[in-house]
């Protein structure tokens, strides 16, 4: 009875937080960041879950989504994952998990890319030139996670960013660094988990160079916009158990610096300790992609174990996203 009580505290302090409240003022902070494609959830288990998923982080690419979540790896991981965004856009992301006893954690290793091509256009052919030109963003990190007590784990990350505005025609590039942290922490009772993470926080993205301003027939420096950085607050249980079904459920509050908060909730019915699992979730605040489902399954592949993950992703007028990952443990 005291793990279902302090559970309800907990999923009524949620679900009473500001993401219940003041969208306006959030929204006068859209596109106001630089490096959106941060935002972005690369793993298909997440993105399933609605994207609250912090405090499960049960895989290498938690480095990704709350770096605490990486000492609860006893095996080094090799992690890869592929999203088909909107527009043609590829977003693929590789992450290497060690166990570092000497150190006492766990490191990761994480990079990322997104890139499309587009075809070019000018005010004489707005319907091409028969040229086109590609760009890709591209991030690389250090995380290291470790136990502080035997309930909580603590983890950091330190990325390179860096984000192309269209260099191959003219356009600046930016460059700078970013921080996460992240804490997890297991109650007794329940095995409820509290996950905590500040994401991309940092000093503001600061294109080199400048443009010349037609209007005013002069050159200009350009301006400078903060990274995405966000908070985010959430818990993971099991409500219902019955061997070999297990049943999880995650909801989470996002503070976002450049948008409205946010709540999403998930669930995960697994099969023999994840042999199989289904998967969906929802963000109650997203104007698109709300809704997404997925499934993933462990199997052994040449004595170690494998996993395989999908993701669907309601993108409304979007359209559909897609989202796979592979991960093996070594």
């Amino acid at each position: 009875m005291a793990a279902r009580r302090g559970i309800l505290v907990l999923l009524l302090l949620l679900a009473s937080s500001p993401a219940l409240a003041g969208q306006e003022l959030g929204a006068l902070r859209v596109a106001t960041s630089s490096g959106t494609f941060l935002k972005i959830d690369i793993s298909p288990q997440a993105a399933a879950m609605g994207g609250a998923w912090s405090a499960v982080a049960a895989d290498a690419a938690a480095a990704w989504y709350n770096p605490a979540g990486l000492g609860q790896l006893a095996n080094r991981q090799v992690y890869a994952s592929y999203v088909a965004w909107p527009a043609d856009i590829h977003y693929g992301n590789l992450i290497l998990a060690l166990p570092a006893p000497r150190l006492g954690g766990t490191l990761g290793v994480m990079f990322g890319s997104l890139s499309t091509t587009m075809d070019e256009t000018d005010e004489y052919h707005p319907y091409g030139t028969g040229r086109s030109f590609g760009y890709a963003d591209w991030v690389l990190g250090l995380s290291f996670a470790r136990f502080m007590t035997d309930r909580l784990l603590l983890g950091l990350s330190l990325k390179y960013v860096r984000e192309d505005l269209g260099s191959s025609v003219g356009g600046p590039v930016t460059n700078a660094w970013v921080v996460d942290a992240g804490t997890l922490y297991r109650i007794e009772y329940g095995n409820l988990r509290i996950g905590m993470s500040i994401q991309n926080f940092g000093p503001e993205f600061a294109p080199a160079g400048s443009y010349w301003n037609h209007v005013e027939e002069k050159a200009e420096e350009y301006e400078s916009f903060p990274p995405p950085a966000a908070f985010k607050l959430g818990v993971a249980f099991e409500p219902w158990h019955r061997h070999p079904w297990l049943l999880t459920q995650t909801l989470e509050m996002n503070h976002l610096s450049d948008n409205a908060e946010t709540l999403a909730t998930g669930l995960e019915l697994s099969y023999l300790g994840g042999l199989f699992a289904v998967r969906a979730g929802y963000d109650f605040m997203a104007d698109e992609m709300g809704l997404s489902a997925g499934f993933g399954a462990n199997f052994m592949l040449g004595g170690a174990m494998a996993g395989l993950d999908y993701a669907y992703t309601d993108g409304n007028s979007l359209g559909a996203i897609h989202r796979g990952a592979f991960r093996v443990d070594f």
